[in-house]
């Protein structure tokens, strides 16, 4: 953190729900159960949500997301965002500046940073210091850039 206490950059990313199949380099497979992981999402089994509905209860309709779903559901960073967290947050390591990363898809208590820092038209990832500057989109996300992004003061 600055000397004042506060945090000096934020990062906004964008998670999205695993799809529950593995992955095929995860290599603990045989090859049998990924061709049926493949064929079959799920390999031919249907997912089980962690919560249940009480007898009377009426499941959300086909369509409506339930969030005992969204809540249960491993979560992750796509690739190329995770590559942008990774070289800010080792940058920002180097030049002792602090970074709050913020995924904006699972706010919840950071809602109040995303409606402050995240417009409509923003595109993801998204850092931003506190000054107001910003370095958006993945292209963006170069080393020569990043290093000059966060070791301005």
């Amino acid at each position: 953190m600055s000397p004042a206490g506060e945090v000096e950059l934020f990062l906004f990313v964008a998670g999205e729900p695993d799809s529950g199949v593995d992955s095929l380099q995860k290599g603990k497979s045989t090859v049998f159960d990924r061709v049926v992981d493949t064929v079959l999402p799920f390999g031919g089994r249907v997912p089980i949500s962690r919560s249940s509905h009480p007898p009377g209860d009426v499941p959300p309709a086909i369509g409506e997301a339930d969030p005992s779903l969204t809540e249960d559901r491993p979560w992750h960073l796509p690739h190329q965002q995770l590559l942008c967290v990774d070289m800010v947050l080792k940058v920002a390591r180097r030049e002792r500046r602090t970074v709050t990363v913020v995924d904006v898809n699972r706010a919840n208590a950071q809602q109040g940073l995303v409606d402050r820092w995240v417009g409509p038209n923003d595109v993801l990832p998204l850092l931003v210091r506190a000054d107001g500057s910003r370095l958006e989109g993945i292209e963006q996300f170069v080393p020569l850039k990043v290093r000059k992004f966060i070791g301005h003061r």
